[in-house]
């Protein structure tokens, strides 16, 4: 029973991490406070869902890999369903999400089996400040900042998203390998670093060219919002203008029919409005 409540709490934490580190870089379609209450509803959703799972592995090591996949399956759906903009954008962003929780969940794993021989309670206590200190680079990181920002972005991420995707996954059976072989915790580390920085590297070359392609978008609807207003601009010129002419026409036609009244010929003035109302124009004296 020790051994469960070890496991549930281990495997509650890992959900509620999710649900306090994603809204973090989800651009919520329903808004901010609907975006924290519908992660933390799923994190209470995937606890109930951890029991049969609990109860009918096991082993730990493939449980916690287990874990890993329901946890990232369960919340991927999630993300894809509240996250506004290009689906191939919010499976990039949450794939890279989770490649890196994943590095985390097994650095935190290694440094308790080297330090603390495996305490479920000493890698809560590693993963909580891991899950701190992540979740500090994806409130104040400038590179994560500008990519909140591409959510407007439309074109260019099924490259990112598939190689993002494949990156996750590689991620995830590698931790799965890890956990059937029962390799030293020293080799895993090392492994695992090194893998954290081939994809990090991969990562900033995708990411420099989304930024790239937002930028360039950014161009060209900033030209296409020049021309729109420059389009508006000679359209309101134009308007002035016909006003202009329109007035000084107006003025005209006043001077005229007063010269007409002035000599007291009424007639004239009649066929004069006759002819204008017409279309027509008849100078006539002014004297």
């Amino acid at each position: 029973m020790d051994s469960f409540f070890a496991l549930f709490f281990r495997f509650s934490f890992g959900l509620l991490c999710h649900a306090l580190l994603l809204p973090l870089i989800t651009p919520c379609r329903f808004g901010r406070r609907a975006c924290r209450w519908a992660w933390l509803g799923v994190s209470a959703l995937g606890s109930l869902l951890a029991v049969p799972l609990i109860l009918l592995v096991d082993s730990v090591g493939v449980l916690f890999v287990l874990e890993a996949a329901f946890t990232l399956a369960l919340y991927c759906a999630a993300y894809m369903f509240l996250s506004e903009g290009s689906r191939m954008r919010s499976l990039f962003m949450f794939s890279v999400y989770g490649t890196y929780f994943m590095f985390l969940l097994a650095f935190a794993s290694c440094l308790s089996q080297v330090f603390f021989n495996g305490s479920h309670y000493a890698t809560a206590a590693i993963r909580t400040l891991f899950m701190a200190l992540y979740g500090l680079s994806l409130r104040f990181s400038p590179l994560v900042r500008r990519l909140r920002a591409t959510s407007q972005l439309s074109v260019g991420w099924r490259s990112p998203a598939v190689f993002s995707c494949s990156s996750c996954l590689t991620v995830y059976a590698a931790a799965l390998i890890f956990s059937i072989l029962q390799l030293d915790p020293g080799i895993r580390l090392g492994i695992t670093g090194v893998l954290a920085a081939l994809i990090t590297s991969a990562y900033a070359v995708s990411g420099r060219m989304i930024l790239l392609l937002s930028r360039e978008q950014a161009a060209r609807e900033a030209e296409t919002q020049r021309k729109l207003m420059e389009r508006q601009l000679a359209a309101e010129r134009e308007y002035v203008a016909q006003a202009k002419a329109h007035r000084h026409d107006m003025r005209h036609h006043t001077a005229l029919i007063q010269a007409y009244l002035d000599r007291g010929d009424t007639g004239g003035a009649r066929e004069y409005l006759s002819q204008w109302q017409a279309g027509r124009r008849r100078p006539g004296p002014l004297l």
